[in-house]
């Protein structure tokens, strides 16, 4: 390329060489869009080929949001507190000034699920709150004549 090229602009340029099926080193056959290769393009003339060569995230598998204090607590709470639900963690922290009101519960319900630090109570709960929910199912398929008020025997909650 070295910055000739025979299309009056670099985007005629992308969109012609878009439009060419390439060859990949695999044998595979590829489209790029024409986005892609200005983008290509302009990487190449700021840094050369060097600039080409894809890179990993440093932050990758951790979290963004979540600062080491944060994560901290969240593991001080979840092992003082098993019981202590991803909600009520999130307002613990938000109220004490260690997590940004702007994190979000699935945020924390993601990194404590990613961690670890769903204890065995939580997966009793998970099991027992699906049996329950299953078995209302059965029941009502089964049995057009029941009438339990669609409650379920576990305690948490009522499925209808």
């Amino acid at each position: 390329m070295q910055g000739f090229y025979t299309d009056a602009s670099m985007a005629e340029y992308s969109l012609r060489v878009a439009l060419t099926p390439q060859r990949l080193p695999d044998g595979r056959v590829f489209q790029y869009k024409p986005k892609t290769v200005e983008k290509w393009y302009q990487l190449y003339e700021k840094g050369g080929m060097e600039a080409l060569i894809p890179r990993t995230r440093c932050d990758k598998g951790g979290t963004r949001v979540i600062s080491d204090e944060a994560e901290r607590e969240i593991h001080r709470l979840r092992k003082e507190y098993p019981r202590l639900n991803a909600t009520k963690v999130c307002e613990k922290l938000v109220q004490d000034g260690t997590l940004p009101a702007t994190v979000s519960v699935s945020t924390v319900q993601r990194y404590i699920k990613h961690n670890g630090l769903r204890g065995i109570q939580d997966a009793l709960y998970m099991r027992l709150c699906t049996w329950c929910k299953l078995t209302m199912i059965i029941l009502k398929n089964r049995m057009p004549i029941y009438t339990g008020a669609g409650k379920s025997m576990c305690r948490s909650r009522n499925y209808t």
